[in-house]
């Protein structure tokens, strides 16, 4: 008898049949992937190559100290390796010599053989066998052996060099004691390279030596604070460094035999390993190794006989079956036949698999949380294996850490705490572990972080953002790390429990309850809970709880302040308002209604359903309606029987209605007539109003087509739902042949009675089922919102959007947070191929693989006729009758390149050392994108109407009235044809209007296209005057003014279209204003198109800190102040220059003619300096300007000085910083200057040349600045530098032009941003060749605030300082000096701004109060300096 559950035979056939196909979609994979074997064949040819090149050295006979570096030097070969502990190479001891002798072997390793190298990795494995008798016979003791392999790595890297190869340095898996060498052709670089391992002879020592209780790194070698510690301290990861060494080829030898034997396996480790570098379990550093994941297959295979002729489907499955199932502690897992040391390596290990010889585990570097995270991907791919369409999602597609988590928190370790407190707390691990500190953290926070988190999470893991793959060539020093901060960075997937308020421990007389009491300390308490029992309890007092705990925990246990742990995320309540409690009081509201409806008895029929359709009632919008109690302002409306009207000069606030459709029970008479059935409706309303009124005294009034119930501060809209409407709609619209035909109409009505209370009911169950559901909808509609796309796509498909990335999510559960939702959110639309692929929506998951199969072919057929945008539900499997006419192609063009620069901005933001200001991700400037703009009245724009003043409660207000949204409506009827309009209908101000540019081309004369369009010559052209002048006529009342954006080139023209009701100054006010505010947008933003500069405009600086915060401002910085005229002349002349920035656009008046100069003058200006050009006009400016500031004969001097060198005087020079600026810390920017001459660098007609302050030549040369090189015409750049001649540098400190582009208008951190984007992203800039004997250099730059400026001081520069300049953000570049650039000498910082630097920067000056004011007078009088800041102060006098 056949049980229950059992397959048949069919479905036992079409299994084996997918996983047959399964199979074949991997054999193509891995074909599609492999090396090709061109690269093969070249690879090896390298190889060879190299392999002769060493053996061909001759060797040497003068042996040298290992601490002696000079004949490397001689080489132009910098030692790779730095020791831990500061350790000196005069340190370590050998008792041999260091000498170049040949190698006993060089090999390729058998992982190459094997043939599992991809195109994405193409690097063959080369390993060198170091001779016996180079070693000496104790040289495994403290460091001995590294150092002397590394000498050896030299030595071989000097031949290397001289073959003319690139050799490169880099390090074996970040082990910063085990450098390799990178070996590539020059040309062929992309083609790959080798990889040259170098370990010692499998008899440098007895492998026993090595076992993990045993010592081979003296404590008191270490540093003299270990002492107290006994040679009797273990090392055992000192002794893996050195035994996986001794036994790689051995152990990779044995893989590659197994694998010939067993090439299906190999198939298996080619998927697995794709799967594991997909998600970063291979490139990390507590990692699941390649060594590690080859030996447990090995290791599968032995324990699993029945896999002997398995497919590489099933051994993959078995793979992920282990990898859950096995319990490490218990399972004694290796190779070996005896594992007597298991429980040495259990002891100090978190998982142990050893190898052949039961000495060295192969899973040393494995963390916790790496094993946790492979274990949930494991859960994950079991369930998708099956799947042909999850293929992607396993293998190919990358799964980011930032993308995987619900909660990112960074801890900040400052050096200083690393190497005094924490090294303190693990003496005895830190000689183990040569001084990792922070893996040493990790470890021991781990478990801290289990216990605090329990229930909390799910798991969680580490990242360290700095940590990344790198080379470096071996001509060059490594780099330091010069932070005084180590990150790290935490991810945690949340539980459902993960914000609750109450930690709930033991009973308070349990054995347990005094260990909960010394972790948590003084903030636990005892409760007593509802089931009656009094146990220990921690209250936290906000709803981050996790950042609180994870806070608590590393100031208790580690001794780490609480202000280093910070999250990283969107602060929503910066973005949008709490309204939790009106989105409650709107459920309570509905739930009443919904109660009383159901109970309605003297209705002809009853109500059989009532559906939530409103998007206020699945709490998805981003603003919640307003309460009844809180809208009507006495001074602005009047009353009438219950209604307040409002008064005509200003538009109410708005107030939208809450949808809810009814259904009634089925009657036959209902009738077959539209308006019949019309009537009837009203009818219902009319009774349903009167029924509400006496039995429930409900506010209800009815409507024609619908009845408003106004109820406990909510309004609600109830609508009569009765779908045979829509079958009646398709019969009166058949033809002759009786067959029923949807019309416009029809569709419509199919669509608000049918399909979208079923969609809504989907969603409302999303909302319900998913917490962060609601919050990550109103963040997406918000966000589409602000960047003026309102209403191109519809609320419900946005949610379904939404809905989508919990249903199917990125991780491996659904976001649990809002933050991580929208994140995600945006990576979907930026992701999906929505040209190739629909979207498919599964609120059920009753979608089989034939329906989704089936589902896809239809929109193949049918994709040329389809829209931009296909979502797929179970409501709508065509997946257009939300997207048929929105958003149009360029609509979503937008949105995904929009999506795609904004999640780029999280990314960021979740990784950068500081965070960004994601408010930037939510503004847009409409002008940017538009060809016209038209500005809304105050009055009107009802969504912002802020209500003030006297309230009156209880009559009903005005409904669902927004006029800028029913004006939009108009314009997009009426002019659709030819202009699309942006608008945020939540916070904007403005609409933009940008012309079709197909409709813009000039059309024969005919009758159907004549409209909107002016005869000109034989054609038909767009009359843009005319239409401008109907969008005043149509928003009459509404609109303020209307303006056209002439967009020629780089230059912008702004003038008026209609000037009537306004006044010639609101205009010119309008001008400035727009000036002032949109100019870095429409002249800047078109031309930066990366994701680099998207993310300077969008991106801030601001941090919340603690009041007493190292972050802020330090209280001396306001409180500094010399007393004197001089430096009250300098704060009223910064007032005073920022003033007249803001209105410094210079325009004539001629017959109301606007001509917009400001701009255009200086582009021209630094045109022709950059062309050597000068044409009179400019000349009689400026000699005019001369004359009447400096009358008298020095004028003529400095007119003759001007007129013959042509490159005087136009750097923006600085004053003394003798003011300090109140909001020092806030709006300014410091920049260290190196020792150099100032200079003017020009970069015009293929040529760079550099000029002095005086406008002399320096130098010509060739660069790779835009037209300093080949010739192109027009093409030029201007840079403000600092010119060191001895390194050949030019240090830039700003920005004129680029590119032909004018930026001095723009600016100082968005010009700096600008040059730091374009030069120091470009490795050319630093290369000096006989071609380009410059480099250009960018100077390192931070905000002006404390522990910004101290961190800045103390790096190690490449260069002498000789100041610091101090920039406003704001700043314009103007030549000249300017108060808004200050200047410092080092060590005056310390005295003026009680900033601290180091020694060698104060140049033997010591801090006496006043000192900066006597060098400065001195300096003055010493170089005849004439300060703007004397003259002004001058006049003060007078």
């Amino acid at each position: 008898m056949k049980r229950k559950g059992d397959d048949t035979l069919e479905q036992i056939d079409r299994k084996r049949e997918k996983r047959r196909l399964i199979c074949m979609q991997i054999d193509d994979y891995i074909e599609e992937i492999k090396l090709p074997s061109t690269k093969r064949c070249k690879l090896e040819a390298l190889a060879e190559f190299v392999k002769n090149a060493i053996y061909a050295a001759e060797e040497s006979e003068n042996a040298f100290q290992m601490d002696d570096l000079r004949e490397l030097h001689l080489g132009k070969i910098q030692f790779p390796l730095s020791l831990p502990f500061d350790l000196e190479l005069s340190s370590v001891k050998s008792s041999c010599d260091c000498r170049w002798i040949h190698p006993d072997k060089i090999d390729i390793l058998g992982s190459w053989h094997v043939g599992h190298q991809t195109k994405m990795e193409p690097i063959l494995d080369l390993i060198v066998i170091i001779p016996q008798n180079y070693f000496g016979s104790r040289d495994y003791l403290n460091f001995a052996y590294f150092v002397k392999r590394a000498h050896y790595i030299c030595q071989v890297a000097r031949i290397l060099i001289k073959t003319g190869i690139s050799v490169k340095f880099g390090l074996d898996h970040f082990d910063t004691l085990k450098p390799l060498l990178f070996v590539s052709n020059e040309d062929e670089s992309n083609d790959g390279f080798l990889r040259i391992h170098f370990a010692p002879p499998r008899g440098f020592t007895k492998i026993s030596r090595f076992r993990p209780e045993n010592n081979n790194l003296r404590p008191s070698f270490c540093s003299v604070h270990f002492g107290s510690l006994g040679i009797d301290t273990p090392t055992p990861v000192y002794n893996s460094k050195i035994l996986i060494d001794m036994l790689r080829e051995e152990i990779e030898f044995r893989h590659e035999a197994f694998f010939r034997e067993k090439p299906t396996f190999l198939k298996a480790f080619i998927m697995i390993r794709s799967w594991m570098l997909q998600r970063g379990f291979i490139q990390r550093i507590d990692n699941f190794s390649d060594l590690l994941l080859a030996s447990w297959l090995m290791y599968f295979n032995l324990q699993e006989v029945s896999f002997a002729q398995a497919s590489v489907f099933d051994i993959i499955m078995g793979f992920f079956s282990s990898i859950i199932s096995t319990n490490w502690k218990e399972s004694r897992l290796g190779l070996c036949d005896n594992d007597a040391l298991y429980s040495q390596f259990s002891s100090h290990y978190d998982f142990v698999f050893l190898d052949h010889t039961g000495y060295l585990n192969l899973a040393a570097s494995l963390s916790f949380t790496t094993m946790e995270q492979i274990r949930a991907a494991a859960i994950d791919a079991i369930t998708k294996m099956n799947t042909f369409r999850e293929f992607d999602h396993l293998f190919v597609n990358s799964h980011p850490f930032t993308s995987v988590f619900d909660q990112y928190i960074r801890i900040r370790l400052p050096q200083l705490y690393l190497q005094n407190t924490f090294q303190k707390m693990c003496s005895a691990e830190c000689v183990s572990t040569c001084n990792d500190l922070l893996f040493l953290f990790k470890r021991k926070l781990i478990p801290l972080l289990k216990e605090g988190l329990s229930d909390r999470i799910v798991n969680f893991d580490f990242l360290i953002p700095d940590q990344q793959f790198t080379l470096w060539d071996v001509c060059v020093e490594r780099e330091k790390n010069t932070m005084h901060e180590v990150v790290l960075l935490i991810g945690f997937r949340l539980s459902t429990k993960w914000n609750n308020l109450l930690t709930r421990g033991p009973p308070a007389k349990s054995s347990d309850a005094a260990h909960f009491r010394q972790f948590w300390g003084d903030i636990c308490e005892l409760r007593k809970f509802p089931d009656n029992a009094i146990c220990e309890a921690v209250v936290w007092g906000s709803s981050n709880v996790t950042v609180l705990i994870c806070q608590h925990i590393v100031q208790r246990h580690l001794k780490l302040e609480a202000s280093y742990v910070e999250e990283r995320t969107l602060k929503m309540e910066e973005i949008l308002p709490y309204a939790m409690d009106r989105y409650s009081t709107i459920g309570r509201a509905f739930d009443k209604l919904s109660q009383i409806l159901r109970i309605v008895q003297d209705l002809p029929l009853l109500i059989t359903n009532i559906h939530p359709v409103s998007v206020y009632l699945r709490r998805t919008a981003p603003f919640p309606p307003l309460s009844t109690n809180a809208v009507i302002e006495r001074h602005s409306a009047f009353i009438k029987d219950s209604i307040a009207f409002p008064l005509s000069h200003i538009s109410p606030p708005y107030l939208p209605t809450v949808k809810v459709l009814i259904t009634m029970e089925q009657s036959g008479k209902w009738g077959d007539e539209l308006g019949a059935i019309a009537r009837l409706k009203t009818a219902f309303y009319i009774e349903l109003s009167k029924i509400l009124r006496e039995k429930h005294s409900m506010q209800a009034i009815p409507f024609d087509d619908h009845l408003i119930i106004h109820f406990n501060t909510v309004v609600f809209r109830l609508v009569i739902a009765y779908p045979k409407e829509v079958h009646i709609m398709r019969k009166l619209n058949s033809d002759k042949t009786g067959i029923l035909k949807d019309s416009a109409a029809s569709k419509l009505k199919e669509l608000d009675v049918i399909l979208e209370p079923q969609l809504t009911a989907l969603l409302h169950s999303a909302s319900q089922q998913f917490e962060a559901f609601a919050d990550t909808c109103r963040l997406a509609m918000y966000w589409l919102s602000s960047h003026a796309l309102s209403d191109y796509l519809n609320e419900v498909i946005l949610e379904t959007i939404v809905a989508s990335v919990f249903l199917k999510p990125f991780s491996i559960q659904p976001p649990r947070t809002p933050f991580v939702g929208f994140f995600h959110f945006l990576m979907l639309l930026s992701t999906h191929n929505w040209l190739m692929k629909p979207l498919l929506v599964d609120f059920d998951n009753e979608w089989t693989e034939e329906d989704i199969d089936e589902i896809e072919k239809e929109f193949i057929k049918m994709r040329p006729v389809l829209p931009a945008m296909v979502i797929c539900t179970s409501v709508d499997r065509s997946g257009c009758r939300w997207t048929r006419e929105e958003p149009q192609p360029l609509i979503l063009k937008r949105i995904i390149a929009l999506s795609k620069a904004s999640a780029a901005l999280i990314e960021q933001h979740i990784n950068n050392f500081v965070p960004l200001d994601l408010k930037g991700i939510f503004t847009t400037d409409v002008s940017a994108f538009s060809n016209a703009v038209i500005h809304i009245r105050g009055r009107h724009m009802v969504r912002r109407r802020v209500v003030r003043g006297n309230l009156i409660n209880g009559p009903l207000p005005v409904l669902d009235y927004d006029p800028v949204k029913e004006y939009v409506k108009r314009l997009r009827q009426c002019f659709s044809s030819v202009a699309l309009f942006f608008y945020n209908k939540y916070m904007g101000n403005v609409i933009g209007v940008a012309w079709k540019p197909t409709a813009l081309l000039p059309r024969d004369a005919s009758i159907s296209s004549c409209l909107h369009r002016l005869k000109e010559l034989d054609k038909l052209a767009v009359n843009t005057k005319a239409i401008l002048d109907d969008f005043m006529i149509l928003g009459q009342g509404i609109v303020r003014e209307v303006y056209e954006l002439l967009l020629t080139g780089q230059e912008s023209v702004v003038y008026a279209i209609d000037m009537s009701g306004c006044h010639q100054f609101s205009l010119i006010k309008y001008l400035l204003l727009s000036y002032i505010q949109s100019w870095v947008h429409l002249s800047f933003f078109r031309k930066m198109e990366n994701l680099d500069d998207l993310t300077h405009l969008l991106a801030g600086s601001s941090v919340t800190v603690a009041p007493n915060s190292i972050m802020r401002e330090h209280p001396r910085f306001s409180q500094y102040k010399y007393i004197g005229r001089a430096e009250l002349s300098q704060e009223r002349r910064r007032k005073e220059f920022l003033r007249r920035q803001k209105e410094y656009i210079f325009y004539e008046i001629r017959n109301l003619d606007f001509r917009w100069k400001a701009r255009f003058d200086y582009a021209n200006h630094a045109r022709k300096l950059a062309m050597n050009e000068m044409d009179e006009d400019e000349n009689n400016e400026e000699e005019e300007e001369m004359d009447s500031t400096m009358p008298g004969k020095n004028s003529k001097k400095i007119n003759r000085k001007r007129n013959c060198n042509r490159y005087a005087d136009e750097l923006m020079l600085s004053e003394w910083l003798v003011d300090i600026p109140d909001s020092l810390s806030k709006d300014w920017i410091c920049i260290p200057c190196p020792v150099g001459r100032r200079c003017l660098v020009v970069a015009s007609n293929g040529v760079t040349s550099a000029y002095s302050k005086s406008g002399y030549l320096i130098t010509q040369f060739h660069s790779y600045l835009p037209g300093g090189n080949h010739p192109c015409h027009g093409s030029y750049t201007l840079l403000d530098c600092v010119f060191d001649s001895k390194s050949r540098t030019f240090y830039c400190l700003d920005m004129i032009a680029w590119n032909s582009l004018t930026v001095a208008d723009s600016d100082f951190d968005c010009r700096l941003f600008m040059m730091n984007s374009r030069i120091t992203e470009n490795e050319n800039f630093r290369e000096i060749s006989k071609q380009i004997p410059y480099r250009f250099m960018c100077l390192p730059y931070c905000r002006c605030e404390y522990n910004s400026m101290k961190e800045m001081l103390h790096q190690d520069f490449d260069f002498e300082i000789d100041g610091v300049l101090f920039y406003h953000a704001s700043v314009h570049y103007l030549k000249g000096q300017s108060p808004l650039v200050g200047w410092l000498k080092p060590w005056m910082i310390p005295e003026i701004l009680s900033v601290p630097i180091p020694a060698k920067l104060m140049n033997g000056n010591e801090i006496v109060a006043g000192s900066s004011q006597k060098f400065i007078e001195t300096y003055n009088q010493e170089h005849k300096h004439v300060s703007m800041i004397s003259k002004a102060s001058e006049s003060v006098s007078s």
